[in-house]
This record gives C-alpha cells, structure tokens and sequence, in this order.
C-alpha cells in the first residue's frame, strides 16, 4: 500500500472544503462533525497540526462564511470554542 506523501497543510485545505460542501448542501451534522474533529486536532495535535488548523482550516471557513452571511450566523454559533477563538483572533488582526 502506498503511503500518503500530502502535508498537513494540505489535509486540512481538504478538510476546510469538505466542511464547507457540507455547509453548502445543508449537511449541518456532518459539517459539525468536522468542526469537532478540526478543534481536537488543534487541542491534541502537534505543534505543526495546530498551526496548520489556525492558518488553513479557520482561515478557509472564515473566508467562506464572510462571503455567505446567511451561513454565518447559523454556523459560527456552533463552532467550538477552540475554533472560535482563532476565528477572533485572524478577524481582530485583520483589523476588523
């Protein structure tokens, strides 16, 4: 079997859409299935994974959910707190 060679920062750019196609499609469940497991990788996972959830994961979901206002509402009160507080801190470094 051939060993996967993508970079963390890869998986979660994949992870951040799959999320989004599920918000998308109204798979509120399964989208909030993959923000539990984004905010466990960013509590348990190594210094590089959780670098990678703040920078590609929250980054993509904030650009996205900025851009649909309707989503927005609906999905940043279920983020989990991890993800939230990242979420707060790119929207407050930005400068918004």
């Amino acid at each position: 079997m051939k060993k996967s060679l993508r970079s963390v920062p890869v998986k979660m750019s994949r992870l951040a859409d799959l999320t989004i196609d599920c918000m998308r499609n109204g798979r509120n469940a399964r989208a909030e299935k993959m923000m539990q497991a984004a905010e466990w990788l960013l509590q348990n996972g190594t210094s590089q994974v959780a670098g990678a959830v703040s920078a590609v994961y929250v980054y993509t979901l904030s650009m996205f959910l900025d851009l649909h206002p309707e989503l927005r509402k609906r999905y940043l009160a279920k983020l989990p707190p991890g993800l939230m507080n990242e979420y707060r801190r790119q929207l407050y470094a930005c400068g918004m």
